[in-house]
This record gives C-alpha cells, structure tokens and sequence, in this order.
C-alpha cells in the first residue's frame, strides 16, 4: 500500500508537481506490494505490464536491475521511459543512471525494444538482444529520442535487413543523444548503429569495439541526410569496408567528430580505415588519428562520391595501399 493512501494531505499534491506527467513505476524487486504501478511499494515487476498499462501522458519510471525479456518490448506513442532509478526517487532529477542501471537483455534471443514517436528512451542498458535489422532496438517511420542509453552486446542476424546490429532506423528520425555503442555486431552493415532513410540526429555518442563482419561500416550505416556530431568513433572494425562509418549514399553532416583506431584488415577491397563513401558527406572540424586499412587509412572515396572535408586533422593513420589519409576511386 502506498504512504498517499494513508494520508491525504497537501504534501501529497506537492510531490506530484515535480513529475512531468503521471508515473507508472517498474521494480523487479516489488515483491509484496499491490504490483498495480502506483508508487515503488506497489510497483510492477515487469516492464511490459507498465506498458500495457501506459497512457499517453505517462511516465513508466524503472528501478535498477536486469530485466529479461522474452518479448520484444514495445513503446507506446507520447509515453517516456526512464531508467537508473534506486526505487525510493519522487523526482526525475534525483536518478543516476550510472550508479543504479537499468538493463533490458534480450538474452541474445529477441529484439529488446521497438520505438514509437512522440516517445523517449532514457537511462537504459540495451543488451543481448538478437534479431534482422536492429538486435538491441528497431525504429520504423518513428522518431523516438534515445538519451543516457547504452547498446552493448547486441547482434543483427542475416537476412533482408541486414542492418544495425545495436540499433537499426528504417525511414525514420531518431534523436540519438549522448548514448554509448559497444561491442555489437552486424552480420553485414552497421555493427552499432545502421540509418537507412529518414534524418537522424546522432549527438555525443561513443560508438567502440563494435564489428561488420559483412559489407561493412563497423560502427556505422549511412544512407541518407543523417546529422553525425560531437561523437567518438574508436577502436571498431569491420571485415570489409569502412572501420567506423559506411556511407552508402546522401550528404549526411559529419561534425566535431574523433576518429581513433578504427580498421579494416589489409586484404583486397578493405578501404577506409575511418570512413568508406558512395555519397557525398560534408566532414567538418573532425580528427582521424590511428586508423588503419588496405586502402585510404582514415577516408576512401568511391566512384561518383564527392565529400568535402573543411578544417580535418588527419595523422597517424595508415595504408598499405595508396596514400594513408584520404583515397579516391574512380
């Protein structure tokens, strides 16, 4: 039973000012509560009972722990999902995300989660989740925001949509804002993170240690008018093409970027140890240190793709192969 059932009084109205729409509350350890949602003493125990529950308005706060799906969670249009809480929080600002994780594992058998739009993702560990096209979260014609979130040890399967193996976006126009890729893998395109279509903004990530082991792009897939900024791509690898960014056409935005010991193997066709392109990317402000390919050390540009690159630093990389900055290809 909660403490507002027992006493109504104005403190009770006090509280329910510093939230920003009704919260439903999610705690696996709410284990002799009503499991109704209402507060952390009655909170559910599972985060998609909270979802079947939730309105739009809704807030669904969940408390630290691992939440293991065997069902791919679905967001629901205009309700916000918020992680990294104690379970004793009455305010948003009072969570740490860092300290109290909240992880979604989809045992390396399912999808963990499906955006919406109108909707946030925030403070979560996506992890283990396994599936065509988006292994950790998938969006399709939606443009959720996804903040203080962190993909790890998610996998994209072989198949028609082949793509983004810690998340993979379909026409759609995701905010991506200070979110961490890690060690996912893509059995083609786009180990982290895979764009085909739509407009995206990708702002203050950290895409490391994630791997193509198909055509390429080991942190990243680009096809379209993508804003890529403020990120650190270092130490990803892809099997063929592209260590950090395959770009496989449009003029995404590519801005105060870090590029640092992202590779691929120096075999045949292995170009561009930061970034392979079809398209043509305006790279601005970026620093390409340590990268590494058979071909184009930190850039390789093919065929009719024309990037232009202002105000770059670019040492250190290397290729066995033509010059070890920048390569083009007719």
């Amino acid at each position: 039973m909660c403490s507002s059932d027992l006493i109504n009084t104005p403190q009770t109205i006090q509280v329910k000012l510093y939230i920003t729409g009704p919260v439903i509350y999610v705690d696996q350890d709410a284990l002799t509560g009503a499991n109704n949602g209402s507060c952390w003493n009655d909170a559910f125990r599972n985060l998609s009972d909270a979802l079947n529950f939730a309105r739009t308005g809704d807030d669904i706060w969940a408390a630290e722990g691992s939440y293991v799906t065997t069902s791919t969670y679905q967001m629901k249009e205009g309700v916000d999902l918020y992680g990294g809480f104690d379970g004793t929080e009455t305010q948003l600002n009072q969570r740490n995300w860092t300290t109290h994780i909240t992880i979604l594992d989809g045992n390396n058998i399912v999808r963990v989660i499906n955006g919406a739009n109108n909707a946030r993702l925030d403070g979560f560990k996506i992890q283990r989740g396994s599936a065509e096209g988006g292994g950790g979260m998938r969006n399709n014609s939606c443009s959720p925001t996804i903040e203080n979130c962190t993909f790890s040890s998610n996998r994209d399967n072989a198949g028609l949509n082949h793509y983004g193996g810690g998340m993979y976006n379909s026409s759609a126009s995701p905010t991506i804002i200070n979110c961490v890729f890690a060690s996912n893998l893509s059995s083609d395109y786009g180990g982290g993170l895979g764009i085909q279509g739509g407009s995206p903004l990708v702002k203050g990530c950290t895409f490391t240690g994630n791997n193509a082991t198909g055509n390429g792009g080991a942190a990243m897939y680009v096809n379209g008018p993508a804003t890529i900024t403020e990120c650190i791509f270092t130490s990803n690898q892809s099997d063929y093409r592209a260590g950090a960014i395959y770009i496989a056409g449009g003029t995404p935005t590519i801005s105060n970027c870090i590029f640092r010991g992202n590779w691929t193997p120096h075999s045949l066709w292995c170009q561009g140890g930061a970034i392979f392109t079809f398209g043509s990317p305006i790279v601005t402000n970026c620093t390409f240190y340590g990268n590494s390919a058979q071909e184009g050390g930190s850039i390789y540009s093919y065929g009719a793709a024309s990037p232009k690159i202002t105000n770059c630093i670019s040492w250190g990389n290397s290729a066995k192969i033509g010059r070890a900055s920048c390569r083009e290809r007719v």
